[in-house]
């Protein structure tokens, strides 16, 4: 707040400091449905974000009250989800504002709306095994543009970390259709038939 604050107090002032308040999201300090409704609501702010950082499953925010959205806040985000133009839009606008029990289609939203994306870092400490990983498809459907035309292609896209025990190599096959990835990081990643996890 106090950096935002100071950008108030000139132009110049503003585009430095929004470029750094915004250049970076991690969803154990965002608040991840009020940061997607500003990403929606500002487009601008939305090409700022270049490094992302989501945690999935039990413990992946800090604590602390969830944020209980307004009547006006589910518009924005139905609108926004709309504005992509994906044949499921309906549905993930859905998850978005009435599944708050799990945050992954939020993470995934906020996905579809920073374009700018040039590094992707995830942490899944959920342990079941069976649970699909939405986001490998997403970045797969997105740069194959199968999604649909309003959609971005994570053309910024160059470097990705992926620290996740539940996931295999099959797992992780579609993130190889992304032209613009030049560097892919695993951790804790095991293969079927392997004795040990890659590190």
């Amino acid at each position: 707040p106090t950096l935002v604050n100071l950008a108030l107090t000139s132009r110049r002032l503003y585009r430095i400091v929004i470029d750094m308040v915004y250049a970076r999201y991690d969803s154990h300090f965002c608040e991840p449905y009020i940061f997607l409704r500003t990403m929606i609501s500002n487009s601008q702010l939305a090409e700022f974000v270049h490094d992302v950082n989501i945690t999935f499953g039990l413990w992946a925010r800090r604590e602390g009250r969830r944020y209980l959205p307004s009547a006006r806040d589910k518009k924005a985000i139905k609108e926004g989800m709309r504005a992509l133009g994906t044949s499921d839009w309906k549905e993930w606008a859905t998850k978005c504002n009435e599944d708050r029990s799990n945050d992954e289609a939020l993470q995934i939203a906020i996905l579809l709306h920073t374009p700018n994306i040039t590094s992707l870092s995830t942490l899944d400490v959920v342990k079941d095994r069976s649970r699909h990983r939405a986001w490998f498809d997403l970045i797969s459907k997105a740069a194959a543009g199968t999604l649909s035309r309003q959609t971005h292609r994570f053309e910024h896209l160059r470097a990705i970390r992926v620290d996740s025990r539940t996931s295999s190599l099959s797992d992780l096959a579609p993130l190889f259709r992304l032209q613009s990835l030049r560097k892919l990081q695993l951790r804790e990643v095991h293969e079927y038939g392997m004795g040990e996890c890659i590190r």
